[in-house]
């Protein structure tokens, strides 16, 4: 009798445990929504903190007047700055040195293109320096320190910035900040200034692409000319981090998916043992809708605090590593964004199994007491049920009773194949990544080129090569370096065979088909994606000055 008084939680507590761990694989979704939300969003994070410029030019030092000009004479320019960016420069603090790092010069101007993390920003005419947070950290650099920059000296060190149009270090080389005035204070100030690098903001982001044409249009005297915007910067950024957010996501979904059904195949066979107990209720008077409320009450208690510990387990293994690969990415962590995504999260979590334990109480307690009391689930009308299914056992053997014990129950059986099949589908898209990756790093054949050599020379030696032994085909291969009229503003490779490509290089197709004729081409994923290319438009190039436009035959090879 004590027994039976005591609280329903209390009498199945090995069951409630179980059920709270289940729930508690809520720490994946919510590992999932810190990597995704961070990863997946933190492009457009940095890009509004730093105010990332919509157009970023890059070229051989040129008179930082003369480059002023140009841009002035530019349509629908909201803003500019200049910098002077100087490679291969030294720095030494921290008991570390390295030769290879960017110094960036910047000029006057509100707008730099950087956010201040820590710390504050350059003032004009000290000695002063920002470091990347990612290189302060790697290093272990403080705020006040003073590292020593090539001829300059000690600088102090009065801030941590992030540059999203860049990856951090140790991804990228070490990167830091000057100001103009600070070396012209140094070393003399210089009548016309010189400059190799333009950041430049729109005041209608929309008309990009005809500012871009007018740019190369107008650029004519400057040297190695190279564009960049936010479309080929956040392609930079998704190639570093996508790959993660992909599998961890898919990961997480596949976790949730399978908890989901478990937790719903416990809680109806939970609710199956418990028919008499329902029976009783309804008998006493107790409708269906009372039955329900109370065992979806009982799994709520369960299942909220299981899903709050899981949560913040998740969020407490994922966030700091996240945050260090933000960091890296020169992104700012999401902070209090994660709030609503966590408390979205966690009532799926609550709901999934409340619901799977409210719906079939509902359903049972819908069929007739006398049934309830009778609590009998594989059984057909009239006779005993436990001769039926020893008869059903010696007919046709313990394999032919699972077999209907399983059938029995069809929407829980279709829930089982489905998760086993996510789970097995999952495990085989890891096995074949790694096979994927495996076979690049020593197969160049596993991206689309079916050919062994390459020579230069004129077209006019395919001929001869054809007739050396052991060769089984050639064809020229023309190749020119070009540069987009769209969006992605960066150099692109433009390859043309004579007769069919395909013989010698063919990457697997995503859509569409092979040329056939002229006027046609084959663009690479990637590429389409950032340009925002689809089957039926128009790529614009324009070749780049001394890339074989003017002189074809510069770009020919031979393959064999």
């Amino acid at each position: 009798p004590q027994t039976a008084r005591r609280p329903g939680l209390l009498r199945r507590r090995r069951r409630s445990l179980l059920t709270a761990l289940g729930i508690a694989l809520a720490a994946m979704l919510s590992a999932a929504l810190v990597v995704g939300d961070g990863l997946g969003n933190g492009f457009d994070r940095a890009a509004k903190a730093a105010g990332l410029p919509d157009m970023i030019v890059r070229f051989d030092p040129q008179s930082a007047r003369r480059v002023s000009e140009r841009i002035a004479a530019l349509p629908d320019v909201a803003g500019y700055s200049l910098r002077f960016e100087v490679t291969n420069a030294s720095i030494a603090v921290a008991g570390h040195r390295r030769g290879d790092a960017v110094a960036e010069v910047v000029g006057s101007g509100r707008r730099r293109g950087y956010a201040v993390v820590a710390g504050r920003d350059l003032r004009p005419r000290r000695p002063e320096a920002l470091l990347e947070r990612a290189l302060a950290e790697a290093w272990g650099v403080r705020l006040g320190s003073s590292p020593s920059v090539g001829d300059l000296g000690p600088q102090r060190v009065v801030g941590f910035v992030e540059a999203p149009d860049d990856v951090g270090f140790p991804l990228a080389k070490p990167r830091f900040y000057l100001t103009r005035s600070a070396i012209e204070a140094r070393f003399g100030a210089q009548a016309n200034p010189t400059t190799n690098f333009a950041e430049i903001w729109l005041q209608d982001p929309r008309y990009l692409d005809e500012v871009l044409v007018q740019a190369r249009a107008t650029s004519s005297g400057l040297r190695n000319i190279r564009f960049a915007t936010r479309a080929g910067v956040r392609v930079l950024h998704d190639q570093a981090a996508g790959i993660v957010i992909d599998l961890l996501v898919a990961l997480s979904v596949i976790a949730l998916i399978t908890a989901g059904v478990m937790l719903a195949a416990s809680a109806r066979a939970e609710v199956q043992r418990r028919l008499s107990a329902i029976g009783v209720r309804r008998a006493l008077g107790a409708t269906r809708e009372h039955v329900a409320l109370s065992y979806g009450l009982e799994a709520l208690l369960v299942a909220a605090p299981a899903a709050s510990v899981g949560l913040a387990a998740g969020v407490l293994a994922t966030y700091g590593p996240a945050t260090r690969l933000l960091t890296l990415l020169n992104e700012p962590a999401p902070g209090q964004a994660l709030a609503l995504p966590l408390i979205g999260g966690g009532m799926i979590s609550v709901a999934i199994p409340v619901a799977a334990t409210a719906w079939p109480s509902f359903r049972a307690a819908s069929g007739s007491v006398v049934g309830l009391l009778r609590a009998a689930d594989v059984s057909a009308p009239g006779g005993d049920a436990r001769t039926r299914a020893r008869e059903r056992v010696h007919s046709g053997g313990l394999a032919v009773l699972g077999v209907r014990l399983v059938g029995a129950r069809r929407v829980r059986l279709l829930a089982t194949v489905v998760t086993l099949g996510l789970s097995a589908a999952f495990v085989l898209l890891l096995l074949s990544l790694a096979t994927a990756l495996n076979s690049l790093e020593t197969d160049p054949g596993a991206l689309g080129r079916r050919y062994q050599l390459t020579a230069a020379g004129p077209p006019s030696l395919v001929p001869r090569v054809r007739r050396l032994r052991d060769v089984q085909a050639a064809a020229s291969r023309y190749e020119l370096q070009a540069a987009d009229s769209f969006s992605l503003g960066e150099t692109i490779d433009v390859i043309a065979y004579v007769g069919d490509h395909a013989a010698f290089e063919a990457p697997p197709l995503q859509s569409g088909r092979r040329l056939a004729g002229t006027n046609q081409a084959e663009v690479g994923a990637g590429l389409a994606n950032a340009l925002g290319l689809s089957k039926g438009s128009t790529p614009g190039a324009r070749a780049s000055l001394g890339q074989g436009a003017e002189a074809p035959g510069r770009g020919d090879r031979q393959l064999a």
